[in-house]
């Protein structure tokens, strides 16, 4: 094999390992992406399901009576804040969406020959393949030049049509924005995952946060099952599944418990 087709071969399954690297790129970020999509769709309608399953919306716990957020003081309690909704859901869905956009649009790369075609049509006079004669548009090409189109055509990154030079600048033009592209997805998908990592590392200090919040009252004490106290509890064991807030010791001497904690999953 001549040293020319040697190194033409090289490049050539040097550029189909870059594809390959490029397609699994893209696909583990999609599929990664699709799924921060999800959780984030899921943020807006958790909040409606709790909503509707109490009747009533619970997502803040202002619109009680005065008299009841001035004896409880448990007027800032909000859905919220007890899961990553709301705000965070509109991150996800939003970064989520970008980064499917993103590699949406580095799926048009593999277009490359059908822009080539459409480039070469328009560049047809500058194009070096073929040199026509104004006088005879039949001539055939020169010698040598359909080994070279025949090689060109079956190569996806073949270059444009133009000078030597010029084939030369688009391909290191095209290689610089596809770089680019890889750069900016993968800074945006490092971003979201931090971000997500800051997210659940607070909402892993919720329920402290919550105990510190109901330490001067007790289930036994307060819960009624019609005010401010009572809709909260109820809320915190919808959304934790569980039942209580301290411990067995919120049970000591009760004899009913709260209708949240009588859920078959629960008592088993």
């Amino acid at each position: 094999m001549p040293p020319g087709q040697q190194r033409a071969e090289a490049d050539r399954e040097r550029r189909e390992n870059i594809r390959t690297c490029f397609i699994c790129f893209n696909v583990v970020i999609a599929f990664l992406s699709a799924g921060f999509l999800v959780a984030g769709v899921i943020t807006f309608v958790e909040p409606k399901h709790v909503a509707s399953t109490f009747g009533t919306d619970t997502s803040k716990a202002s619109k009680l009576d005065q008299k009841t957020r001035e004896d409880f003081q448990i007027y800032e309690v909000q859905i919220n804040e007890l899961v990553f909704y709301h705000k965070t859901g509109i991150a996800l869905t939003t970064i989520a969406a970008s980064l499917v956009i993103l590699v949406f649009l580095g799926c048009f790369q593999w277009l490359d020959r059908c822009n080539v075609k459409c480039w070469r049509v328009a560049n047809r006079n500058e194009h070096p393949r073929r040199e026509v004669d104004p006088q005879n548009e039949n001539v055939e090409p020169q010698a040598g030049q359909h080994q070279r189109a025949d090689d060109d055509s079956s190569d996806d990154d073949s270059d444009v049509g133009g000078t030597a030079n010029e084939q030369q600048r688009w391909t290191t033009r095209r290689n610089y924005l596809l770089i680019a592209y890889l750069v900016i997805l993968l800074v945006v998908w490092i971003g979201q995952c931090i971000a997500l990592i800051m997210v659940l590392n607070w909402y892993a200090e919720i329920p402290e946060r919550i105990k510190d919040m109901f330490e001067n009252f007790t289930i036994k004490e307060n819960y009624d099952g019609r005010n401010g106290y009572s809709q909260t509890v109820n809320l915190l064991h919808f959304v934790y599944e569980c039942c209580g807030i301290f411990g067995q010791s919120d049970f000591q001497d009760i004899t009913k418990l709260p209708p949240s904690c009588c859920k078959p999953e629960i008592i088993d």
